[in-house]
C-alpha cells in the first residue's frame, strides 16, 4: 500500500488535495437503456498516460429525466458507470440524483469525494483511460432517451507528479537529519 502512504504523507505534508484532476465533459449525453445496451452513450476519457491511480471522483450535473414518451423516467433512474481496468466490468457507478421523480435538478458531490474515505479505495486506470458508460437503471422506453444531462462534468483526481517528487526530497532531508 504504497499509494495509501503516499496520499497519507501529502495530507500530512499540508498539501489539501495534491492532484491533477481531468473531467469528462457529458453536456448533451443522454441516457437511454439498461446496462450494457448498444443504445447507450459510451466513450473513453483519458486520465493520463500509462496506468494512473485515480483517488478521488466529483459531479457538477445539471440533467433532465422524463424525455422519454410519457415521460415516465426518473432522475434517480440516470447512472453513470466506468470501467477503470478495461475488462468489461464496471468498477464505479455514480447515481447523482436521489429524486424519484422526472424533471430537471443540478447534482454535485460538492468537491472531490475520496474513494478511500468512501471505503472503495483506489482505482486503476488500465493504460490511463476510464470506459464511461451512461444508462438507465430502470427502463421505461424502449432505447430511446429517457434522461439527459444538459451540461457538467465528472471529474477524476490522480496524484500531482510533483507532490511525489516533493515528498522523496522531504525523505531526503529527513534522512540526512538522522545522521
Amino acid at each position: 500500500m504504497k499509494t495509501a502512504s503516499l496520499l497519507a504523507l501529502i495530507a500530512a505534508a499540508g498539501v489539501a488535495n495534491a492532484g491533477v484532476a481531468s473531467y469528462a465533459d457529458l453536456s448533451g449525453m443522454t441516457t437511454n437503456d439498461a446496462e450494457g445496451s448498444v443504445t447507450n452513450v459510451a466513450f473513453t476519457h483519458a486520465v493520463g498516460m500509462g496506468d494512473t491511480l485515480v483517488t478521488a471522483v466529483s459531479w457538477d450535473l445539471d440533467q433532465t429525466a422524463g424525455i422519454d414518451p410519457g415521460g415516465a423516467s426518473w432522475l434517480s433512474e440516470m447512472t453513470i458507470a466506468m470501467d477503470f481496468d478495461g475488462d468489461g466490468i464496471n468498477d464505479l457507478y455514480i447515481t447523482p440524483s436521489a429524486t424519484n421523480a422526472p424533471g430537471t435538478e443540478f447534482n454535485s458531490s460538492g468537491g472531490f469525494v475520496d474513494l478511500g474515505d468512501a471505503g472503495i479505495g483506489d482505482l486503476l486506470a488500465v493504460g490511463g483511460t476510464i470506459d464511461i458508460e451512461l444508462f438507465e437503471s430502470f427502463v421505461d422506453s424502449d432505447g430511446s432517451p429517457e434522461g439527459i444531462f444538459n451540461s457538467g462534468t465528472v471529474g477524476f483526481l490522480v496524484p500531482a507528479p510533483g507532490a511525489a517528487a516533493m515528498l522523496g526530497l522531504g525523505g531526503l532531508v529527513a534522512s540526512r537529519r538522522r545522521r
